[in-house]
């Protein structure tokens, strides 16, 4: 990619029934500098389910220097009832790692967090990095903006930083 996007690694994937496999949630910047990363993932429950969840590497590292701060992964004593919830909902929510000393950032391609989800049932399934906001402009109904950021809810944050940048902002102006 030569823009920033977050995307899913491998973007498919084939198993068997009782089968498991697992998908990165990557983000990639190319040669821009990023200091903040978020991406909640959507997912069919009746198909598959969530076995297992990581952060990303890169993450720990940089957490574990100091340097950053991960919202939204869940504790090790609470994952099990994480993964549950997830798994019942259907979606695995936002998790979103940042710098916290204002300096540092990344380039490049990183994992933000990984899963490993075990085939249900016989059938395809699709993985999604869903859309934030929609708004329509009130000058021109025509004019339809779709933002994939999605709001981060956690004690401490506030506007500005009480959200997750996503793959862009969209624009169409024929509707």
């Amino acid at each position: 990619p030569t823009d920033y996007d977050i995307h899913l690694t491998p973007s498919t994937t084939n198993t068997t029934p009782g089968g498991s496999f697992s998908v990165n949630v990557d983000h990639d910047s190319g040669a821009l500098q990023i200091s903040g990363v978020g991406a909640s993932l959507t997912f069919d429950p009746t198909r598959v389910q969530v076995t297992g969840l990581t952060r990303g590497a890169d993450w720990v590292a940089a957490v574990t220097d100091g340097n950053a701060a991960i919202i939204g992964y869940p504790a090790a004593a609470n994952l099990a009832t994480f993964i549950a919830s997830a798994n019942a909902a259907g979606k695995i929510p936002n998790i979103s790692a940042s710098f916290t000393d204002g300096a540092a950032s990344f380039t490049g391609t990183h994992t933000l967090y990984a899963v490993t989800f075990t085939a249900g049932t016989c059938g395809s399934s699709s993985l999604a990095l869903p859309i934030g906001a929609v708004a329509v402009a009130p000058s021109d109904p025509g004019t339809i903006y779709v933002g994939t950021g999605e709001p981060v809810v956690a004690p401490g944050l506030r506007a500005p930083e009480a959200f997750v940048p996503g793959n862009g902002l969209y624009l169409s102006t024929d509707g």
